[in-house]
């Protein structure tokens, strides 16, 4: 008689594409299992993570989730075989920052100015804007693009008016 030992051998993740993106963007990755077992047929599961914080999870070859940020997000993926085999992989998905456009109007009515700013950036962002009136005055302001919209106002007085050519 004749014994024959077989080992399990854990099955094998890969990643064929989506190293990069941009913030804002949903990402999109499939992962590739394979084991050499014939029924083996693994089971997946990921968690996407960024900065210590998980942002989306599930279960499967598919993952998907909105990169809201820049910075490096971080995919985990666990694959467990029917005979126990298990590999856990880690990798980096490298987000880019978007550069925020704005968008502007305003209207001036007897030397009242009313100005709207509307800040378009796909993340979550720390924005300091300033408006340099032509008086010299400057007004600022602090927001998150969460806000996205701010208004400000100026009146000129009549002096500046005038130098300015608007009065006679």
């Amino acid at each position: 008689s004749i014994d024959v030992f077989a080992s399990n051998v854990s099955p094998q993740v890969s990643f064929p594409n989506n190293e990069s993106g941009d913030e804002g963007s949903v990402i999109a990755n499939t992962i590739e299992l394979s084991d050499p077992g014939a029924f083996d047929n693994p089971q997946v599961s990921w968690t996407v993570s960024h900065r210590g914080v998980a942002v989306a999870s599930g279960a499967g070859s598919a993952v998907q989730f909105l990169a809201a940020a820049d910075g490096d997000y971080e995919l985990t993926v666990s694959a467990t075989d029917k005979d126990g085999g298990m590999t856990n992989v880690t990798r980096f998905i490298s987000i880019q920052n978007v550069a925020p456009a704005f968008e502007m109007n305003g209207v001036m009515q007897n030397g009242a100015v009313d100005l709207n700013v509307v800040i378009i950036d796909p993340g979550r962002e720390l924005f300091f804007v300033e408006i340099y009136w032509t008086s010299g005055a400057m007004t600022a302001e602090t927001i998150f693009t969460s806000e996205r919209a701010l208004s400000f106002s100026h009146r000129y007085t009549p002096e500046e008016l005038a130098q300015a050519g608007e009065l006679t």
